[in-house]
């Protein structure tokens, strides 16, 4: 597990953990869907380094500190912030997690959380999953084919900057 930090919001902590797969995918989505746990489960073949997650964090933090969430919770819209689309939906079929694929899970931990927030329990407590993977690997399950799909790169610019660059672009300047 890896602990990120956003000097622009400082009272929140992102946790993101790797694994190679979660067994009880159905159960943990169901879970997620009644609000029981917390937490962005990621397939992590569209995920090119954790500072893109601690990008689309931001951003989501940034809608919901100004009232502008497209989804319904933090967590959500992480995963809708780290889309180039602009459906919800077919966001959430491209970058969730998919069963028996590599899954990154984001969780977003304030120091200043609700009493009721701090009774949920932790997504890792009920988790069923084959193997807690580095953060290091991530780029092992990375499909670059696809995300340069997704994300409409040229051969230009892949010629002048890294894939990790212009996708973190991408990420900035959808809603502009």
């Amino acid at each position: 597990m890896q602990s990120l930090s956003s000097n622009l919001f400082p009272n929140i902590t992102i946790q993101i953990a790797l694994f190679d797969r979660i067994t009880n995918l159905d159960h943990v989505r169901s879970l997620l869907a009644k609000g029981d746990v917390e937490a962005a489960l990621l397939d992590a073949s569209f995920i090119v380094s954790s500072f893109q997650v601690l990008a689309a964090a931001s951003k989501a933090f940034s809608h919901f500190k100004a009232g502008a969430m497209k989804t319904k919770n933090l967590h959500s819209e992480i995963l809708f912030s780290l889309s180039p689309l602009k459906n919800i939906s077919e966001s959430f079929r491209k970058f969730g997690a998919k069963p028996d694929q590599p899954c990154l899970i984001v969780e977003l931990l304030s120091t200043v959380s609700s009493e009721a927030d701090k009774k949920k329990p932790s997504i890792h407590s009920v988790i069923e999953y084959g193997q807690s993977l580095s953060i290091d690997k991530l780029n092992e399950f990375q499909n670059r084919e696809e995300i340069i799909k997704l994300y409409k790169v040229s051969k230009e610019e892949l010629a002048n900057a890294p894939l990790e660059e212009i996708v973190l672009n991408r990420i900035a300047v959808r809603d502009i």
